[in-house]
Parts: C-alpha cells; structure tokens; sequence
C-alpha cells in the first residue's frame, strides 16, 4: 500500500467478501449443472456439436466470472486486514 493509509469498515469490507464468495458459489453451481444437463442431451449431428462446443465456451466464461469474484473477495480481504492493522498501530486521536 505504499505509504497510501487505508480508510473502510473492515467488517462491511468482509461481509462483501462473503457476498462476493456466495455468488462466485452460485455460478459454479450453475456451471456444474448445466455441464450435467447438456452431457445428458441425447440429440447429435452438426448442430449438437456446435450446440455442446458452445456450451464449453460459456461454461469457461462463467468460471472466469468465478475466479474474478473470488479473487475480489480475497481483495477485500486482504483491505480488511490492511485497515485493522492500520487501526492497531495509530494512537488514538491521531486520525
């Protein structure tokens, strides 16, 4: 944080977190369950495969969103434990 003093409520900067991770959370599970739902499609041809190859793609995207929102909450994380310490180690009454 170079020199930077860092300023928010570490216990809202945790509770985003947690929303930011039960989120994340929401999305894998949509993930799994539409990887489930098209591997059980029984249809073929040129237009299953580009449908299923389809599918790999948003799925991917959507574990993208995931790693970014967990990635978020460990950001948060981490500007929580920043403020606390900043909090611990600065006298009262001198900020």
């Amino acid at each position: 944080m170079s020199g930077a003093v860092p300023a928010g409520d570490p216990a809202a900067m945790r509770a985003a977190a947690a929303a930011l991770r039960a989120r994340a959370d929401a999305l894998a599970g949509l993930a799994d369950g539409l990887e489930y739902e098209v591997g059980a499609m029984t249809y073929e041809g040129p237009a299953a495969v580009r449908f299923r190859s389809g599918m790999v793609e948003r799925r991917r995207r959507v574990l993208d969103v995931f790693t970014s929102l967990n990635d978020a909450a460990d950001q948060l994380l981490r500007g929580a434990y920043a403020v606390e310490e900043q909090a611990a180690t600065r006298p009262f009454g001198n900020g």
